[in-house]
């Protein structure tokens, strides 16, 4: 019998068609992956992505609409370098009062239109006013610090804004964001607080689909970044909420304090001896304070920012004024600011940027 038509041996069909199998599947996922790349570029570019310094930034020179809770198309889109708005360089603009604000998901404004959040509209009110917006969604002061540290600086801005919300407390003690991932974060050791610079995305990879590789994939792969995300971490939202909330570590509100107010020491070293400007922290408000003035503050960061001297903007009154005037000004589920609480905000920031115009140092 001539050998070539002899049937081959079970165990090589078996290899070829894992070998065929392995290959198809090979091609799909660099497919899959090719695509997410593609749709990400051109479609729905992602306003953030992850960064081995900050833990994540603002995808530099995107523009994507988001539909907000009240049915409102909101173009949000950066600059070359990040920020929110148009273009920015770091050389200074003659005759011009440059403003940089640092912040979180409040100062970055995605729920509202480009021309709507308070930095566009105080440089309206302002038309002399260059204003930054540097706000990205989770941050807290640690990574605010190391960006000013290391960027910020290079605009040489002749104020410089910190932006402080509640979250930012626990934020700078959390090694990591759930459905972001790890950043750089601070912590109190026996009255000492040390900033961690040097974090690792492995702590991130208990809340990551497990597949084989998965810290490889976490930090190269936008496909499985993508099927995480809105996939794996919807479906198992609650256990994931569970083991966040256990394998968190939970300082109190007071070590919370004590952090917060050690980086804004930093910070302010940062300005003072890198830049020449003036610098200023304005209190957001919660939805829940302004509606209820009843509710407590935070106690010792306002005692740790009078024993500082700072400059301190209380967004508070202003906001309760304007809801009694039948403002609605937090989105009821999302609880940011809607278009007229960034009114009133841009009103109140102008006129603590014409304080230091006037006054300067």
């Amino acid at each position: 019998m001539d050998r070539t038509l002899a049937p081959a041996p079970r165990s090589r069909r078996w290899l070829r068609r894992v070998g065929l199998a392995a290959v198809g599947m090979a091609g799909a996922l660099v497919v899959g992956e090719l695509g997410v790349r593609a749709s990400a570029a051109w479609v729905s570019p992602r306003a953030r992505v992850p960064d081995a310094r900050l833990g994540w930034v603002h995808t530099p020179r995107m523009s994507r609409v988001y539909t907000n809770e009240h049915g409102e198309r909101c173009t949000f889109a950066t600059n070359k370098w990040g920020h929110r708005g148009g273009a920015v360089s770091k050389a200074r603009l003659l005759g011009r009062f440059r403003a940089l604000f640092l912040g979180d998901s409040f100062t970055e404004g995605i729920q509202v239109d480009q021309r709507e959040v308070f930095t566009a509209r105080l440089e309206v009110q302002k038309p002399e006013v260059e204003a930054i917006n540097t706000g990205v969604s989770c941050y807290g002061t640690v990574q605010q610090l190391l960006y000013m540290r290391d960027e910020g600086v290079d605009f040489a801005p002749d104020l410089v804004v910190l932006m402080f919300y509640a979250n930012d407390l626990a934020d700078n003690v959390h090694p990591w964001f759930l459905g972001v991932g790890a950043r750089p974060y601070a912590e109190l050791r026996d009255g000492e607080v040390y900033l961690f610079e040097n974090w690792s995305d492995e702590v991130y990879l208990p809340f990551c689909l497990p597949l084989p590789f998965r810290g490889t994939l976490f930090r190269h792969s936008e496909l499985y970044q993508s099927i995480n995300l809105k996939v794996w971490q919807k479906l198992f939202a609650r256990p994931l909420i569970r083991r966040d909330e256990a394998t968190q570590r939970r300082p109190s509100r007071k070590d919370q304090c004590h952090v917060f107010l050690a980086m804004l020491d930093q910070l302010r070293e940062v300005v003072a001896t890198r830049t020449r400007a003036e610098f200023a922290v304005v209190m957001i408000p919660t939805m829940h304070q302004v509606r209820r003035p009843e509710l407590p503050s935070y106690p010792d960061v306002e005692r740790g920012l009078r024993q500082r001297g700072l400059r301190v903007l209380h967004l508070a009154e202003a906001l309760r004024a304007a809801r009694a005037d039948g403002e609605h000004l937090y989105f009821d589920e999302d609880k940011h600011w809607t278009k007229h609480g960034h009114a009133v905000a841009a009103r109140e920031i102008a006129r603590l940027v014409l304080d230091v115009q006037v006054g300067g140092r």
